[in-house]
């Protein structure tokens, strides 16, 4: 078995991260999983599929099994052991990327105010139905010339419904620019992802072994 670090530059796609969260423990066969945000292409999923596995989106050409929005699902408490939500976390004022056309965020001025209030429902959300884990893609960027630090407010928030994070798993990348628009600042080439656990106070880092 190969090292699990949370800063890998082997990790260069969500399919890879999803694999290290498998090998760490955080998702298994024998959990219940519900994607909340899986888009039209099975993007997490490509190299290992849950055996106990749901699928949603608000994108209506999405092949999944329910097209719930993920601020509202109509579901019971802990209906499930595990939330996979990966969020519309660009913050550009105009979403112009085609993907975002699946959060119902593309076209129209959203401020970065309005986007983060739609993470956080969506965070609200899964940390209601989910039993024994939630797993949040977030990423730090510039807006306006200002940096928003989403790892700590989504950490922030979690942790106020009762849920601390218990890892942080980075996949590597270069994410291209939309048509049209240029790069003005330094962009980041990490998209972190958080594991949250219920009410399990913080603890060391976890120890990245060689193995």
């Amino acid at each position: 078995m190969s090292e699990i670090l949370r800063f890998d530059p082997a990790r260069r796609t969500n399919a890879q991260l999803m694999v290290d969260c498998r090998t760490l423990g955080y998702l298994s066969d024998d959990m219940t999983i519900l994607d909340v945000t899986y888009g039209v292409e099975p993007a997490f999923w490509n190299r290992w599929t849950p055996a106990l596995f749901v699928t949603s989106d608000r994108n209506p050409d999405a092949n999944v099994h329910m097209w719930w929005d993920f601020t509202r699902l109509p579901l019971p408490e802990d209906w499930c052991d595990v939330v996979v939500f990966d969020p519309p976390y660009k913050l550009n004022g105009t979403s112009k990327h085609p993907s975002d056309r699946r959060y119902g965020v593309g076209g129209d001025y959203w401020p970065v105010a309005r986007k983060m209030a739609l993470i956080f429902d969506g965070c609200r959300e899964a940390a209601r139905v989910a039993g024994k884990r939630v797993l949040v893609k977030a990423k730090n960027q510039v807006n306006a010339g200002s940096i928003v630090w989403q790892t700590d407010d989504v950490t922030e928030l979690m942790r106020d419904l009762g849920w601390w994070k218990k890892d942080e798993l980075r996949e590597w990348g270069y994410i291209p620019q939309p048509p049209g628009t240029s790069q003005q600042h330094a962009r980041a080439t990490t998209s972190p992802c958080l594991v949250f656990e219920p009410d399990t106070p913080p603890t060391t880092n976890r120890q990245e072994t060689l193995l």
